[in-house]
């Protein structure tokens, strides 16, 4: 019997957040008799004793945060139609606590194809598309957990940190395995690749970068995991096959805890996270980790998840970056020796650097995107690698171009590809 009328008057809660198989809310613990249980389809799949005073309830009597790990897989999908409810009582009364209207869009929206979603809203007239958006809860609230930017790109996790939601790649959906990925084709890409360099007497390695949803999984507003099954799959199978695998995930993930390796806007990494993966990049190439930095100045940066929230206003964040670099007292002195850009987009931009006070003395070629870039601040990995190696050369390519190589005979080769873009497996 749900007796949510007047026993509501007696206990009072929300569902908040959905992580993994763990559910977080709040909820007014009664004196006498209270349980808490979450039901699926009518069965109980988990029970909560652990309740802990938050600050920001402190007006509320006996309210409470809880968490109960659940026994089954569950998502913000569930909520639709009630199949998941959180079930609260005492000697008197029962609940089912009510969920939070940003979670609850969210498992709406998980229900929507985004192209369908794109469609509906671009039928809605201009000057009605302001209060439809506040309906629905896309509206100016600041940064609430799981509101969803206006153009169902991007929503907003815990602390504040943004995420990306979904694209041409549907990232969230990595994580559910409604997303199918062609391991096999990727394993017999990075042999090509392996196999062509040996031949050329050129050292390869592949570098996968993961999600900031994978490093943060735990403040994500949608079910994520510290690395999606495909992604984790890939990396194992890769290396139990001798792939020269450059998995970067461990130690993005040890690094959170003491320098974000992302920052609050951004899918891209941080300075500090460009320095983790560069040191990580540097050990599995059994080079020396040979270099000082002066101390980080700040710097506003928007984020390409910030700019989706661009109706809040000043959307900008600081964020720290490095000026230089030193290696045994001396300065870096890069040069950039050519520059090629596209006429239109993103692939076959080319950087080439060089650097006569490098303490690598090697050639690198990079087949890479964003993560790498221009190297205009020390986010970019090509910023690090510019300065730490004599001649640095970046490609914007998912493809391995194996006449370029063999023109500029590079000491080592660089493939580099993020965890989203692994649904479209490169041709070469």
């Amino acid at each position: 019997m749900d007796t949510t009328n007047a026993a509501s008057q007696e206990i009072e809660g929300y569902i908040e957040a959905i992580i993994l198989d763990t559910i977080y809310g709040w909820v007014t613990v009664t004196p006498v008799g209270f349980s808490l249980s979450v039901e699926l389809d009518g069965i109980v799949i988990g029970t909560g004793d652990n309740f802990i005073t938050r600050e920001d309830l402190i007006s509320r009597p006996f309210a409470k945060e809880f968490f109960v790990k659940c026994e089954l897989p569950i998502t913000p999908l569930d909520l639709v139609g009630k199949r998941l409810q959180v079930i609260a009582k005492d000697n008197s009364s029962r609940i089912s606590l009510r969920v939070w209207q940003p979670l609850q869009e969210a498992g709406n929206l998980m229900n929507i194809d985004l192209l369908e979603l794109k469609k509906a809203c671009n039928s809605i007239p201009d000057s009605y598309k302001k209060n439809f958006f506040k309906e629905i809860g896309f509206s100016k609230v600041g940064l609430s957990f799981g509101r969803i930017s206006s153009d169902g790109f991007a929503q907003v996790g815990r602390n504040g940190h943004l995420f990306l939601l979904s694209g041409r790649n549907h990232l969230s959906k990595l994580y559910t395995g409604d997303v199918v990925i062609n391991i096999e084709d990727w394993l017999s890409c990075f042999a090509r690749r392996r196999d062509m360099m040996k031949l050329l007497g050129i050292r390869y390695i592949q570098v996968l970068i993961p999600e900031k949803s994978s490093v943060f999984h735990d403040y994500a507003p949608y079910t994520a995991s510290a690395g999606s099954a495909p992604y984790l799959d890939l990396i194992k199978l890769g290396l139990d096959r001798d792939l020269p695998i450059c998995d970067v995930l461990p130690d993005l993930i040890a690094a959170k805890f003491t320098t974000p390796p992302y920052p609050q806007n951004d899918t891209h990494l941080s300075t500090f996270g460009a320095e983790v993966v560069v040191k990580t990049i540097l050990r599995f190439l059994d080079e020396p980790i040979n270099y000082n930095t002066a101390k980080p100045v700040d710097h506003l940066s928007v984020g390409d998840l910030g700019e989706r929230f661009a109706e809040d206003g000043d959307i900008r964040e600081i964020v720290p970056i490095y000026h230089t670099l030193y290696s045994s007292g001396a300065e870096s002195q890069i040069h950039l020796t050519s520059s090629t850009d596209p006429e239109s987009g993103h692939r076959g931009r080319r950087r080439i650097w060089q650097n006569s006070a490098a303490p690598i003395k090697k050639k690198v070629v990079c087949f890479g995107n964003s993560f790498f870039e221009r190297g205009v601040h020390s986010g970019h990995l090509s910023w690090w690698f510019s300065r730490l190696f004599s001649e640095f050369h970046f490609i914007w390519s998912p493809t391995l171009d194996i006449s370029y190589v063999e023109e500029f005979l590079p000491d080592v080769v660089i493939c580099q590809t993020i965890e989203r873009f692994l649904t479209e497996v490169p041709t070469s």
